[in-house]
């Protein structure tokens, strides 16, 4: 079996054929004389021009055969197309191409070909003039020199009759187009316009051939239009540029140009689009963003200002509360009589609902802001829930309610989660169910509803017995700074801020508060929650505590603990606290973080205790120098800072910090500090 042969470029060579339309066209007079004149040069019954598409053998002339095409794989020009010179087949019975082939062995008993490929200006061959006997036979030298050089003119026909083709469609194109379309010279002048211009500008033939196209330019864009066409001489093409023309009504459109030279002539080709409308909405567009841009930027500068407000008043609020609730702890572990005892606890107590209600409105400026991230990590569930009924099991037993954990039998003991503000959810849930409730009591419960994709639909409820929610307070109850009505928030005070923030807070989770509520009975607020979960010993509960050294220290070795803190109260307090925690301790006191850094230069002590906010030197500064004074070992620093942002925790740790303390402290959390960083170092 012969294989049929198929050029190199077959993909590209049929591409060029279809290009000329020249395939399934009518006769035409040039070609036929063309074929005839082969046949009278080269003595031959049959002559043919042709062309070889995917599957055929098309004729455009023949003369001797009536065939108007036969199948491609019975053709002798298949193998003329493969070279770009003659093919001569003297004798085809005896070639081993077309032996067996059935116009060889049938009729017409050909047996003489001579065929030369037509090969385009691109190098395609797209057909052949042949020249056919029924007899073996051979062309002389002039007849193969004539033969080719028909083969070039039909080449140069098809070209011409292509870019005839290509005119009438132009022609057709410049006539019905809605874009407009015209020929200019250097100058500007106008040599021939499409009737686009009448439609879109007004201009027709008799006021534009006698008129300059830069006199159509908006006076502000001629400038411009001058410095494309100067991209065109230096050989930059095409050019496009959108510039306002003048109508014949006097006012001005936005038209997009495209300009091209033509260089046998030095005139310029340009095609240019009305663009107006479009043009208008951008600038609608860019007005309306300009417009938004702005006001984004002015609520970007009132949440920053605000942010930053509300993070200083913290900051100057946490500071004088830590030497309220720093002393008044100290004072409530001394020798009191009752009054005394009384006393001190409702400082204590104001102070504590004081600094609750500062971390509310902080927390809700954050989550408006949107500056509030979660920290997933895996916690203990049982842990967690212990921990949130701890916090406020001396408020219920103060009141004599009955407090009562229902969590389910078959629930994980792990869950990857944020513990922090899930535990922040069930204190603000319960500390509500506590305020609002005089009797009766207060049920915790936890099921596990489903288990799905290796993720656990957990449902949190809180119930109380309390004074309850009517029907038509429900809604607006979860908004900021809201209550059932005024004369709750005067009995039972508050912010108001608790189910919002919660609610806010359950959002970022992908869940949400849900309320059942009867006025008079009592309410249960729950929610339904996916964590990822694992299976754990629901009995063992590790309870944080510390040791009994904590309330009396018993470091008896001579620490050298570095206090650096501006204000005098709260050296006072951190002083007589650490001297309670470790009794031999020397106390270095340093005022701002330059005289920190000077005494860590005269010698290391064995902790530091940084306050942030100092003159002269501020903590993050004199904490990175220190550290460059650290030749041997490692002197854990602790931040104490009146701030409770994130982003300030996560400056303390990036300028060298081992840890963070936040204002107000009380005695057992300097403790905790002292033994975890002493035990490490």
């Amino acid at each position: 079996m012969i294989k049929i042969p198929i050029p190199e470029n077959e993909k590209e060579r049929l591409s060029a054929l279809h290009n000329y339309a020249i395939l399934d066209s009518i006769n035409e007079n040039e070609f036929d004389r063309i074929t005839e004149l082969a046949s009278l040069v080269c003595d031959t019954p049959v002559a043919l021009i042709s062309f070889i598409d995917e599957k055929r053998q098309w004729f455009k002339s023949i003369m001797g055969l009536t065939n108007r095409e036969t199948y491609r794989d019975l053709s002798f020009c298949q193998y003329t197309i493969m070279d770009n010179v003659l093919l001569e087949v003297s004798d085809a019975s005896s070639d081993a191409r077309f032996s067996n082939n059935e116009l060889v062995l049938e009729d017409p008993n050909i047996r003489f070909y001579a065929g030369y490929p037509l090969i385009d200006l691109k190098g395609y061959a797209l057909g052949s003039l042949a020249v056919i006997d029924y007899k073996p036979k051979s062309l002389t030298e002039r007849q193969k020199k004539s033969l080719k050089l028909l083969a070039e003119e039909i080449m140069v026909l098809i070209t011409e009759r292509s870019q005839k083709e290509e005119l009438r469609y132009f022609e057709k194109i410049f006539q019905l187009s809605d874009d407009l379309i015209c020929i200019t010279d250097a100058d500007g002048s106008f040599r021939k316009i499409n009737p686009a211009f009448k439609k879109i500008l007004g201009w027709d033939n008799s006021s534009l051939l006698h008129t300059s196209a830069y006199d159509l330019v908006h006076p502000t864009d001629t400038i411009s239009i001058r410095q494309e066409l100067e991209k065109l001489v230096s050989g930059v093409n095409p050019v496009q540029h959108t510039y306002r023309t003048r109508t014949q009504a006097g006012d001005y459109r936005y038209v997009q140009w495209t300009i091209t030279p033509e260089p046998l002539t030095g005139r310029f080709f340009s095609i240019g689009r009305d663009v107006t409308a479009d043009k208008l909405r951008e600038e609608e567009l860019a007005a309306s963003e300009e417009k938004l841009r702005f006001a984004k930027e002015q609520a970007e500068q009132a949440n920053l200002a605000k942010s930053e407000f509300l993070a200083n008043v913290s900051h100057e609020i946490r500071t004088p509360l830590n030497g309220i609730i720093g002393f008044t702890d100290l004072v409530l572990k001394t020798s009191l009589n009752e009054r005394q005892q009384q006393y001190l606890a409702i400082v204590n107590q104001s102070a504590d609902s004081l600094l609750t209600i500062i971390n509310d409105i902080l927390d809700f400026a954050k989550i408006e802001a949107r500056k509030m991230d979660l920290h997933i990590e895996k916690c203990d569930i049982y842990q967690l829930t212990a921990d949130a009924t701890d916090i406020i099991s001396h408020t219920i037993k103060q009141k004599g309610l009955t407090m009562r954990m229902n969590i389910a039998a078959d629930m994980p003991r792990f869950i990857w989660a944020d513990a922090i503000r899930l535990k922040q959810v069930l204190i603000n849930l319960l500390g509500n169910a506590s305020k609002f409730t005089e009797t009766g009591e207060i049920e915790l419960k936890i099921e596990l509803m489903t288990v799905n994709a290796g993720m656990s639909t957990f449902r949190f409820g809180v119930r109380d017995t309390g004074i309850g929610i009517g029907e038509d307070k429900r809604a607006k109850i979860f908004e900021a700074f809201s209550q059932e009505d005024g004369s709750v928030t005067k009995k039972y005070g508050g912010t108001g801020l608790g189910l919002t923030i919660s609610n806010k807070l359950l959002g970022l989770m992908g869940s949400r508060l849900l309320l059942k509520s009867t006025a008079g009975e009592g309410s249960l607020f729950y929610f339904d929650i996916a964590f990822k979960a694992e299976a754990g010993d629901e009995h063992a509960i590790q309870k944080p505590g510390l040791p009994a050294y904590i309330t009396r220290g018993i470091y008896s070795e001579a620490l050298t603990i570095l206090v650096a803190e501006d204000n005098p109260v709260n050296m006072l307090l951190t002083k007589t606290v650490i001297k309670r925690i470790v009794p031999n301790a020397r106390l270095i006191e340093a005022f701002n973080g330059r005289e920190a850094l000077n005494s860590c230069a005269a010698s290391l002590p064995d902790l530091i205790l940084m306050d942030i906010q100092m003159p002269d030197m501020n903590g993050y500064e004199a904490t990175t120098r220190i550290r460059a004074l650290e030749q041997e070992g490692h002197i854990p620093i602790i931040a104490v800072t009146a701030s409770c942002l994130s982003s300030d925790k996560k400056r303390c740790y990036d300028a060298g910090m081992d840890d963070v303390v936040t204002k107000p402290f009380v005695e057992e959390t300097i403790a905790s500090m002292i033994q975890k960083w002493i035990r490490q170092k």
